[in-house]
């Protein structure tokens, strides 16, 4: 639902006011909903649709990365290799689960014990938690990188990441598709398009020299 509240909802608000004419009943929920059983006009989701009656526009590709707070790292070091995370403090979104699977850009995989003393079944309250300095927490780039670019985050391990999973809009069909719907899903479009644009290549000085360094990406602090 973090998601929700730092995207869609400010989306909505937009509509609403440059468009007299436009309701907008927004659920944030981590449920999968029935868009045609429960008659909703549109859904933004993570991950690829299960249901083959959608239809399906692409808006960005998301992925998780390990970020902490400046005053965690400062206590307890900065995790240099994914094997140092099982030395450090993590906050765990039931959703992650306490075993992190990381991709680098080479392709070498790795699947590292998180070990936390903090879980959450909410994506918000972990993130809340690791910027409050309890510890390391992985999360999407989407949703943290308004605070990597304000310096409340550091972007940890930046040449490692998760498996991608696409961030989408699914409607019931292209056909006759409401001017509303046409609007707030352009407008979701452009909202994740410039939030993209805030990242830019960071090289990234890997234990292994062979692996590439220019991969991974950051937000840009201009």
């Amino acid at each position: 639902m973090a998601f929700g509240r730092a995207h869609v909802s400010p989306v909505c608000r937009d509509l609403v006011l440059a468009y007299p004419k436009i309701s907008i009943d927004l659920v944030l929920t981590d449920r999968l909903v029935e868009l045609i059983d429960e008659g909703i006009d549109v859904v933004v989701r993570i991950g690829p649709p299960k249901d083959s009656r959608l239809v399906m526009r692409k808006l960005i590709d998301d992925y998780r990365i390990v970020v902490a707070a400046p005053e965690y790292l400062e206590r307890n070091g900065m995790p240099m290799t994914p094997t140092d995370l099982d030395g450090h403090d993590c906050v765990h979104y039931r959703g992650v689960g306490t075993h992190w699977r990381l991709v680098r850009s080479d392709g070498q995989v790795v699947e590292v014990r998180a070990p936390c003393r903090l879980r959450s079944n909410s994506g918000q309250v972990a993130l809340d938690w690791a910027l409050a300095g309890c510890g390391l927490v992985m999360n999407s780039w989407v949703d943290v990188e308004p605070d990597l670019r304000t310096g409340r985050l550091v972007h940890v391990l930046p040449g490692w990441r998760s498996d991608p999973a696409p961030v989408c809009t699914l409607f019931p069909s292209s056909r006759q598709l409401p001017s509303r719907v046409r609007l707030f899903i352009d407008a979701m479009a452009d909202r994740l398009s410039a939030v993209a644009r805030h990242e830019r290549p960071l090289a990234v000085a890997h234990p292994d020299p062979a692996a590439p360094s220019n991969w991974t990406r950051h937000p840009s602090s201009a």
